[in-house]
C-alpha cells in the first residue's frame, strides 16, 4: 500500500482500524491471561485440598506411619499389590531396597530389582500383622 498517496480520512480511518484490531487483541490477551491465572489458581486450592486429605489419610493409618518413620514409601502397583521402598537405600547397583506385598497371598514377594534384609522383613511383616 502506497502510504503517500492516502488523503487524510483514509489514513484516519487506518489508524482507527489498526487501534481496534490493537484493542481486541489486547482484551483477548488479558483475558486468556486472566483465565489462566483463575485455573492455576483454582489448581493450587484442589491440589492443597487434596494433600491435606493425604496428610489426614497418612496420619490415621499406623501401619504407614511406622514404615515411613522406617525411611520407606509405599505405592500401588496396577495389580493392586503393595510396594514398599526405601529410596535412601542405593548399596546395590540396579536394585531397590524394599519388597512387595501380594494382597491376594497377603505375603510378602520380591521382584527381581528388590532386595531387602532380614531385621526389615520381620519388621515390615510384623507391622503389617503378616507374621
Amino acid at each position: 500500500m502506497d502510504f503517500k498517496n492516502l488523503s487524510i480520512a483514509q489514513i484516519l480511518k487506518l489508524q482507527d482500524q489498526l487501534e481496534k484490531e490493537l484493542n481486541s487483541r489486547t482484551i483477548n490477551l488479558v483475558s486468556v491471561l486472566s483465565t489462566i491465572d483463575e485455573i492455576e489458581k483454582k489448581s493450587l486450592k484442589v491440589k492443597n485440598f487434596y494433600d491435606k486429605k493425604i496428610k489426614i489419610l497418612k496420619s490415621k493409618n499406623e501401619e504407614l506411619k511406622q514404615l515411613e518413620e522406617m525411611g520407606f514409601s509405599m505405592f500401588l502397583y496396577s495389580s493392586g499389590n503393595i510396594g514398599i521402598i526405601n529410596y535412601e537405600i542405593k548399596d546395590k547397583p540396579n536394585q531397590y531396597y524394599g519388597c512387595e506385598i501380594d494382597v491376594d497371598l497377603k505375603d510378602v514377594v520380591f521382584r527381581e530389582s528388590m532386595y531387602l534384609e532380614s531385621s526389615h522383613l520381620g519388621k515390615i511383616k510384623e507391622i503389617l500383622k503378616l507374621i
